[in-house]
C-alpha cells in the first residue's frame, strides 16, 4: 500500500471519528433534553452514526479519491458532513425497514427515526462542518 493511500485512509478515519462523536453527542443530547430515553434508546441513537461512520470508512476504502485531498481541508470539510448526512439517512432506512410490510418495526428501533428529522440532521451537519473547518484551520498554522 502506498503512503498516499495510507494517508487517505487515515484522513477518512479521522473524519469519521470526529463526525461520529459530534452526531452521537447531538443525538443523545436531543433525547436527553426531551426527557425520554432508556439506555437502549441512547444505544440506538449512537449506533446509527457509528454505522454511518463505518460505512464512510468503507466507502473511502473502495473509492480512495473520495478523500483525495490527503488531509482535512477544503473541500473535505464540506463534502464529508454532507456525505455523512446522506449515509445516516440511508442507514436509518436500512435499520427500520422490514422486509414484509405486515411486520412492524421493533419498538426499540423506532427511536432511530430521530435521524430522519431534518432539523436535527441539519444541526449535526452544520456542527460537523464547523468542527472539521476548525481542525483544518488548526493544521494550517506555521
Amino acid at each position: 500500500m502506498s503512503p498516499g493511500l495510507r494517508r487517505r485512509y487515515a484522513v477518512a478515519g479521522q473524519c469519521a471519528a470526529i463526525q461520529f462523536a459530534i452526531a452521537s453527542f447531538v443525538g443523545c443530547f436531543h433525547v436527553w433534553r426531551q426527557g425520554a430515553g432508556s439506555p437502549a434508546v441512547y444505544f440506538v441513537i449512537a449506533a446509527i452514526p457509528l454505522s454511518a461512520a463505518l460505512l464512510l470508512i468503507g466507502l473511502a476504502a473502495l473509492l480512495p479519491n473520495f478523500v483525495g485531498v490527503g488531509s482535512i481541508r477544503f473541500p473535505l470539510n464540506v463534502t464529508m458532513p454532507l456525505a455523512f448526512a446522506a449515509v445516516t439517512v440511508a442507514t436509518v432506512m436500512l435499520w427500520t425497514t422490514t422486509g414484509n410490510g405486515l411486520v412492524a418495526t421493533p419498538e426499540i428501533l423506532r427511536s432511530a427515526n430521530l435521524w430522519v428529522n431534518a432539523s436535527l440532521l441539519s444541526v449535526t451537519t452544520l456542527a460537523q462542518f464547523l468542527v472539521l473547518s476548525l481542525v483544518a484551520l488548526a493544521r494550517i498554522g506555521p
